[in-house]
């Protein structure tokens, strides 16, 4: 199977050529139209079997490459506004979504859409166990469908359908973590879904892995820029790692509906107040020769509780506060702080926090869950 060469192949050419993007390779199936747009092929993941984009290749592809190139980006925003607008007029109504790729040679349109919109999901491998595990999940036998695609994936185990259906059942009897990890399969699989990457971005912040999701929404981000499905997700992670700024940033370039707009900002705004307030009392802590006395120590615990107790989900106040209370001889309270504050923090920090909660832990002799700790 030869690879796609759009300097050179003709349109009669494409199908059965292969390409690869971001280190998945795909098949180019069957025509799905030709017309003024240009050429769109079904696209079919190797590992997976699965059909969830299409190639577009423009009419002018070889006669003016920047022609193309320029329509194709255009056609990307041009449904990136549409798919925004139905997203809050008629939230059933799912477009596919439409980016944009240099490569191969040249440059094509790659759409995603839901499993089966594109081809004829009925000869997909594993097809009808999926179908018995949607009836079944919306029978409410949420166990019973777990089963069914356990089984499939058994036979199938590169079916990311399956695995992110699964994570789905998974989450809603609250085991995130375990959903996390099967969608982060799927990704491997099939590295190129907007879908799946803002799937998980959201079981990474149900499994309390706040900076996690936070560089999750931002890989998403960089990979497919104009896509604001999970900008909500988004704000939620820059205000549980800390960052109202950037939560505010996102949300006034967003499109969400004026309830969910109101509430965040009314959120953003206690944040922000939280921040500032949180500043200065560092500014005052941090003065050049001064070492804290005993009072100022004890005070500042009390300061940090009633910031943390208008912004509970700032790490860095969860942190301070812990590091305060280890040093006012309250090991137990410490622990519980800094344990919390470690997945909203940056790599490093998260270590620092982590041994400092293995001390405290020691402090308050529970050495089995020290050494946990410090092992974290």
């Amino acid at each position: 199977m030869q690879a796609l060469d759009l300097s050179q192949n003709n349109p009669e050419d494409f199908e059965g050529k292969w390409l690869s993007l971001n280190g998945c390779n795909y098949r180019i199936g069957a025509s799905f139209r030709a017309g003024d747009q240009g050429f769109a092929h079904l696209l079919f993941n190797e590992e997976s079997g699965l059909c969830l984009h299409i190639i577009q290749i423009r009419p002018e592809y070889r006669s003016d490459p920047g022609l193309a190139l320029g329509a194709s980006r255009g056609k990307a925003e041009a449904t990136a506004q549409l798919r925004a607008d139905m997203r809050l007029k008629q939230p059933g109504v799912r477009i596919p979504a439409v980016s944009v790729v240099e490569a191969h040679g040249g440059s094509f349109e790659l759409h995603e859409g839901t499993w089966g919109v594109f081809d004829n999901r009925k000869d997909a491998p594993g097809e009808a166990a999926f179908e018995t595990a949607v009836s079944q999940l919306q029978d409410g036998d949420t166990e019973a469908a777990i089963g069914s695609l356990e089984a499939l994936l058994e036979q199938y185990p590169n079916h990311t359908e399956a695995l992110v259906f699964l994570a789905e059942c998974k989450a809603s009897l609250g085991e995130h973590v375990a959903a996390l990890e099967l969608v982060e399969r799927a990704i491997l699989i099939e590295p190129n879904s907007f879908h799946y990457l803002g799937v998980r971005v959201a079981h990474a912040l149900n499994s309390s892995y706040r900076f996690m999701a936070m560089s999750c929404f931002e890989a998403l981000v960089q990979r497919f820029p104009l896509i604001d499905d999970f900008n909500a997700d988004g704000i939620q992670c820059y205000l549980d790692c800390g960052e109202p700024e950037r939560a505010k940033a996102l949300l006034d370039r967003s499109r969400l509906d004026d309830d969910q707009t109101r509430q965040f900002r009314e959120v953003l705004s206690e944040a922000s107040a939280v921040n500032a307030a949180y500043d200065a009392i560092e500014q005052k802590v941090q003065r050049p020769g001064h070492a804290l006395t005993d009072a100022e120590k004890e005070q500042l615990v009390v300061d940090l509780k009633a910031l943390h107790a208008r912004y509970p989900s700032n790490p860095w106040i969860q942190a301070n506060l812990g590091l305060m209370l280890r040093n006012t001889g309250q090991p137990e309270s410490a622990a519980a702080f800094l344990n919390a504050a470690m997945n909203g923090l940056p790599e490093i920090w998260t270590a620092f926090c982590a041994a400092n909660c293995g001390f405290s832990l020691a402090e308050a002799r529970h050495w089995d869950a020290a050494l946990s700790s410090f092992h974290t």
